[in-house]
């Protein structure tokens, strides 16, 4: 008998307590087991279960089929995007996001205005890991709308992945903002650097002189940290003006800006 085959006859038992949390435990234990010994012969048994376990049990089922990287699992898990059930779509669309099949794109973007919060947020997340530049455009304008904090932080972190510089001038607009919450100013600080967005420059050189609590401290100096980034040299006198700030975190943060930019201006220095 091969070592994997009475754990996968488990998942075809008969339920004795639907709705049991042990349910949910039995199954989780058996596929973490089945994917250390790397056995993808449970997909099949999974996918025959997805329809009639109970709503918990059936949510691990889909995280399970996204678990085994075999891209087999792709079209069960594309229907379950569509399941009554949220809890059963946001684990389809984490687990769509793990497979990284771009098979995934375009439904997990038609479902970007889902009504669960959560399963809004898994898509995002997905949309950023499958790399697909297609999902920016959808991205931008589900930035613009109003939604939670944590989603349109999720948003911000999709579109750094993403690496459109297509992205820049919305990111601009969030920064700029001053109603947006400062969580969300401070992504797209970073994304703003990563990218190498030069007309950020000014906001970000704004940013330095801001006061106030934690959060606007960790701004300043992740600004900082963009402006190195950027490689923007125009930048060297300001941020030298903030070399003895107060704050050690925003020192060391201009310094190491500071030496970026310098080696960026002796590169484009004519040869004597």
């Amino acid at each position: 008998m091969v070592v994997g085959e009475p754990l996968i006859a488990v998942l075809s038992e008969p339920i004795e307590h639907e709705g049991d949390a042990m349910d949910v435990n039995v199954v989780t234990d058996v596929v973490v087991t089945l994917r250390k010994l790397n056995d993808k012969r449970a997909l099949e048994p999974l996918e025959a279960e997805i329809e009639r376990r109970d709503e918990q049990t059936r949510a691990v089922i889909a995280l399970s089929l996204g678990s085994f990287g075999d891209m087999r699992a792709v079209e069960p898990l594309l229907n379950l995007l569509y399941d009554e059930e949220a809890l059963i779509r946001r684990a389809a669309a984490y687990a769509l996001g793990d497979l990284g099949d771009q098979r995934a794109v375009g439904p997990l973007m038609a479902i970007l205005d889902d009504s669960d919060f959560e399963t809004r947020s898994n898509v995002v997340k997905a949309l950023g890991l499958l790399g697909d530049r297609r999902a920016v455009p959808p991205l931008i304008a589900a930035l613009q709308q109003q939604e939670p904090l944590y989603r349109r932080v999720f948003i911000i972190e999709a579109l750094d992945r993403l690496g459109d510089v297509c992205a820049v001038d919305a990111l601009l607009e969030r920064l700029q903002d001053p109603c947006e919450e400062k969580e969300v100013r401070a992504a797209a600080i970073e994304v703003l650097g990563h990218f190498g967005a030069k007309r950020a420059v000014p906001p970000l050189l704004s940013c330095l002189y801001d006061r106030g609590d934690d959060m606007v401290y960790e701004m300043r100096w992740r600004a900082a940290v963009a402006l190195g980034q950027i490689g923007d040299t125009q930048a060297i006198v300001p941020l030298r003006a903030f070399l003895s700030d107060p704050e050690p975190v925003m020192r060391m943060a201009v310094s190491g800006a500071l030496r970026q930019l310098e080696m960026v201006r002796v590169v484009a220095s004519p040869l004597s």
